[in-house]
């Protein structure tokens, strides 16, 4: 058997397992919103995504490791927004932009993403998606002009307070002004790194950076 022909075979076969992790990743989320956080099962996503419960553990061992696959794809695709964010604006003024990207990843988000958030917050907590997170604090902090870097600690309760307040917004009944909202979580971002007097902190509409 040629080298070119095993070559070609693995990378057909990497393909059909990514093309697998996604559909059962997706029909997690559906899961997670028709069933709830407390029904939530591996057996209904396998049937949702159209595959054996047998090979759903083939790539999760269990229903912990689907949640936590599922939280690192939103990290995932939010710490991508936010780096957008980052570099279409200017250095020093890029607070209320993260902020805009965090809202909108959670506001605009369809219904199944929105029933997941509250769950798959609590897997950001873990170590190996905190390392991704605090990466990305850090680098907000150096570019709010931060002279030492976060700790593990603070990098916690920056994240947690942020996520958390945007997605209780998305997941609970309210009346909040989109608008004001924003503000409100650029406020709590420069004022939790002590630099509540930074252009970033401008209220009024037109105003802000």
């Amino acid at each position: 058997m040629s080298k070119a022909f095993e070559f070609t075979r693995k990378k057909t076969k990497q393909r059909r397992a990514a093309v697998t992790v996604a559909t059962l990743i997706e029909a997690g989320f559906q899961i997670l919103e028709r069933d709830g956080p407390e029904r939530f099962g591996t057996t209904a996503v396998a049937e949702r995504a159209g595959v054996s419960i047998g090979t759903l553990y083939q790539y999760f061992g269990n229903k912990d490791e689907l949640l936590k696959a599922m939280a690192r794809q939103e990290v995932s695709e939010l710490l991508q927004g936010v780096a957008r964010a980052f570099e279409a604006s200017p250095q020093g003024s890029r607070a209320r932009p993260v902020v805009r990207i965090i809202l909108r990843t959670f506001w605009d988000a369809p219904p199944d993403r929105q029933a997941a958030f509250p769950l798959l917050l609590r897997y950001v907590a873990r170590a190996d998606l905190m390392r991704e997170v605090k990466a990305f604090t850090a680098g907000l902090g150096r570019d709010l002009a931060l002279r030492q870097s976060l700790s593990d600690e603070a990098a916690f309760v920056l994240t947690r307070a942020v996520l958390g307040v945007v997605s209780a917004a998305v997941s609970e009944p309210h009346n909040l002004d989109r608008q004001k909202l924003e503000d409100e979580l650029v406020h709590l971002i420069l004022r939790y790194l002590n630099l509540g007097g930074a252009p970033q902190a401008v209220g009024k509409a037109g105003a802000r950076a």
